[in-house]
């Protein structure tokens, strides 16, 4: 499926990007809790899903942000594009610069992982690019929808993205969170703990799933932002005349990786490995020309997403 054709006006392009999601624990890819929020309310990522087409096998190309990133927005491996490591820079183009020039009036970018800062290589095309890190990231929807609210209104074609970053480690959900899932007495783990896990080269099968409950709730919590933006801009489209936002915007929902939790050696982060539960994300697409409950098995790789939706492209063959 494109996303639009002929004369008829292109829809707006909003990207909701979530970091250290794996696939398998959203419940629309098999996992077992309500992390992608309640699938009756409108906007969580569970009722995206139902709106929208789900792929089952999306690939990321490295198990670090900016190299996968990297390659969403420039359609490279991470060797050709140059960013190579979260400390590193994209040195090739984006291809926002281009779309801006072909379709897009006007492009806003609010991200919450440091390595996506400016001079990372990804700004060049946006209108406004800001980071908005740890304590700040709850922030992220407010903040973009005060730089969509003038675009939307004067209808200008718009492209948004959001990058979210609760599931990442350390786990340290908020306590709500925390309680739904049941976690017991260990109620954060950070860094140095996951670490030692590491070192000792394996973990309790208990202690193991007191952190997979942890690293849930976490991913329930990025799901909570993903569903404030996301209706706050369908407010916005609605206020303005313009119906929803299913009617107005492809919406995209992906990772940029997983995160290995405890599967071997006692390793539960993701930079070492590129294992499935590392590589394998998440990706919903719905709006304009995306069936809503259509799961497809064709896989793909997150540098295939764009042309994918922009384009109507298929994936690469190989995959």
């Amino acid at each position: 499926a494109s996303c639009g054709s002929g004369s008829a006006p292109q829809p707006d392009l909003i990207l909701v990007s979530v970091d250290t999601l794996r696939a398998d624990h959203l419940p629309f890819y098999g996992g077992a809790r309500d992390t992608g929020g309640d699938p009756a309310q409108e906007f969580s990522p569970s009722w995206l899903a139902a709106q929208g087409t789900v792929y089952a096998t999306c690939w990321a190309t490295a198990g670090e942000t900016l190299p996968s990133l990297g390659s969403f927005w420039t359609g490279l491996p991470p060797l050709e594009h140059g960013g190579v490591s979260n400390q590193g820079t994209v040195t090739l183009p984006s291809r926002l610069p281009d779309l801006r020039r072909k379709r897009f009036a006007a492009a806003h970018a609010l991200l919450a992982n440091q390595s996506l800062r400016a001079g990372c290589g990804l700004e060049a095309g946006f209108d406004s690019y800001g980071l908005l890190f740890k304590a700040n990231e709850p922030k992220i929807p407010a903040a973009m929808l005060a730089r969509t609210a003038p675009e939307i209104s004067a209808g200008r074609p718009l492209l948004v993205w959001a990058h979210f970053m609760a599931p990442h480690q350390p786990y340290a959900p908020p306590a709500a969170a925390a309680d739904r899932y049941g976690a017991g007495t260990l109620r954060a783990a950070d860094n140095e703990f996951l670490y030692d896990l590491h070192r000792q080269g394996r973990v309790d099968p208990g202690l193991r799933e007191e952190l997979l409950k942890l690293y849930d709730a976490e991913v329930r919590t990025a799901s909570a932002y993903v569903q404030e933006l996301l209706a706050g801009l369908d407010a916005q489209y609605r206020a303005a005349g313009r119906g929803g936002l299913l009617e107005n915007a492809v919406v995209v929902f992906f990772s940029d990786h997983g995160e290995d939790l405890g599967d071997r050696y006692g390793y539960f982060m993701h930079a070492k490995s590129l294992y499935s539960g590392v590589i394998r994300v998440p990706l919903v697409i719905a709006g304009p020309g995306w069936r809503g409950g259509d799961r497809r098995a064709t896989p793909l790789s997150l540098m295939d997403v764009l042309p994918l939706v922009l384009e109507g492209r298929a994936p690469a063959s190989e995959y």
